[in-house]
Parts: structure tokens; sequence; C-alpha cells
């Protein structure tokens, strides 16, 4: 047992077994009734009704009522730990990375869930679901993109385009936006066309409408333009010893640069289906995280330390 390569794919075939019961669970509520008939609210419960099953809509609704505390405290029961990797990397006061003798981080933990529980009262649970989904969305592609540069950066950062190198952060910057741009008009020109609801939207309506599918074509000729630099110079040397003995036995991503490039353009494609207000409230979360690490984390990071110990 490798627990570096088994832990990776007990998460994928765990991704993929979810996805596959999402998608299950979601064609037995369109096979029941139109898609434009469906209740976001209560779509499952109202399903069955719809098709005389009235007797399995208490049961149903009773099911998620009890599975979403459940589903919720394992999406949430990582992050005392996640607290307590950051305050070893100075990222975070050293509080949240103490352990009781048992080797949990008990005051981490007290201080999530504190937080976590005056949200949960205070917010209404739609809002805290979007803001959530939102915020793994984007993690996803960081995450995406830290492993495009692990592999390009332990060769040469610079990209060669004939005559041209380009740098390794340009080339990823210029794909994001171009990945983003084309999601957002695709999914605003094309695939939901935006509906205006008031006179402040009706020019980003309008836009989208005459120019949306026009912009998402070139911005995704460009993404695939940047997509093509990164294949060109994907660096073949790269093995499990570039890492040194830290790096042997890991798990390692197959078909480089398509699945994190694949992955950044589908999880835009959920992010501009977000809430606008949903967006604003992930941008003011992103500046405050911004300013903690700018005002503690700069000056107490391991990067920091080792900076000045030199």
């Amino acid at each position: 047992m490798n627990p570096r390569k088994n832990i990776p794919r007990a998460v994928l075939g765990t991704v993929v077994g979810a996805a596959l019961l999402s998608v299950l669970a979601t064609l037995s509520v369109v096979g029941m009734q139109r898609y434009d008939l469906i209740d976001v609210q209560e779509s499952y419960g109202e399903a069955f009704k719809s098709v005389g099953y009235y007797w399995a809509s208490p049961i149903v609704e009773t099911g998620e009522v009890l599975t979403m505390p459940v589903g919720i405290l394992i999406g949430f029961l990582a992050q005392p730990r996640v607290q307590c990797a950051m305050a070893k990397d100075g990222l975070l006061p050293p509080l949240f990375g103490r352990l009781d003798a048992s080797g949990n981080p008990r005051v981490g933990t007290f201080v999530a869930g504190v937080v976590l529980i005056t949200f949960a009262t205070f917010v209404e649970f739609q809002v805290l679901w979007n803001f959530i989904s939102l915020g793994i969305l984007l993690a996803f592609n960081m995450t995406n993109l830290s492993l495009l540069v692990v592999r390009y950066g332990q060769g040469s950062p610079q990209l060669r385009v004939g005559k041209w190198r380009l740098q390794l952060p340009f080339v990823l910057t210029l794909f994001g936006l171009t990945s983003f741009l084309s999601a957002l008009h695709w999914q605003h020109g094309a695939i939901a066309p935006i509906v205006a609801t008031s006179r402040s939207a009706e020019a980003y309506a309008n836009y989208m409408t005459s120019a949306g599918v026009f912009v998402a074509a070139a911005c995704s000729v460009l993404m695939m333009a940047v997509t093509a630099i990164l294949v060109v110079n994907h660096p073949t040397h790269f093995e499990d010893e570039d890492l040194g003995d830290e790096g042997k036995g890991l798990f390692r991503c197959p078909a480089v640069p398509y699945v994190p490039c694949i992955a950044i353009y589908f999880n835009w494609l959920l992010v501009v289906q977000m809430p606008g207000h949903t967006v604003l409230m992930m941008a003011g979360w992103v500046l405050l995280a911004s300013i903690i690490y700018l005002v503690y984390g700069t000056r107490h990071g391991l990067a920091a330390t080792c900076t000045g110990a030199l």
C-alpha cells in the first residue's frame, strides 16, 4: 500500500462516483418533469408529486434534511487541519497549529466551529451553498494552475514560440483569462442567453446578444493556441527524481497539460453561472485573505523566514 499513490486515486474515484450519482439523479428528475417546470428549491419532492407519487415526496424530503448536515460536516471536516498546516507554514497565528495530547487541533477546531455556526445561523442556506461552491471551483482552478507551475517549472520556465521566449506566468495568466472569457461569453451569449431584468443589465444583455458568440469564438481560438504552446513545450524529462527523495512514489497526473486545462475550462463554465452577488462576496473574501497574507503571512511565513535567515 502506497498512500502517496492510493489516496489520489481514491479521491479521483470518489469524485467520479459522486458525479455519476449526481448525473443519474438529475436524469431521474428530468424524466419526471420538464426542465422548465422543475422547482429549484425542492426539485425531487415536487417531481414525485408531479407524477402522482405523493407518498414518496415526504420520504425524499426527510432524507434530504437528514443527510444534508452530514454532507456539510464532511465538507468542513478538513478545515481545522488546513488551518493547522497554514499555521505551521507561518501563514496563520501559531494558535491554530497547536495539537492536544491526541494529536488533534482542538483550538483550531473550536474556532472554525464557532465561525461556521455563526455563518450558518445568520446567512441563508442558498447563499452559503453558492458561496461555498464558488470557492471550491476557484480552489480547483488554483490547484490545476499549480500543477502546471510544478510540471513546467521543473525545466525551463520560458516557453518557446518560434523566435520568442514567453515567461510561464504570462502564458498561464493568458490561458486563465482567455478560458474565463470564452466560458463567460458561451454561457451568456449562446448556452443560456441573458434576459435583461433591469435597465442596468440591459446593456450587458444587448452586448451578449450581438457580440457574445463572436467574442466566445475568438477567445476559444486564443485559448486553444495557448494550450498548444503548453503542449509543444511540455517537459519530457520530468521524473520523480527531479523532486528528490520526497518525490519518490508520488502520484503523477496523466495527460498534462490536457487534463488541467480542460478542468479549468469546465470549472469556469460553472463559475459564470453563479449569481452576481455571490461573485461579489467571493471577491470580498479573496480581498480579506489577501490582506491577512500581506499583513501577517509575508512577515511570518516560511519563505520570509528563510530569506531573512539567508
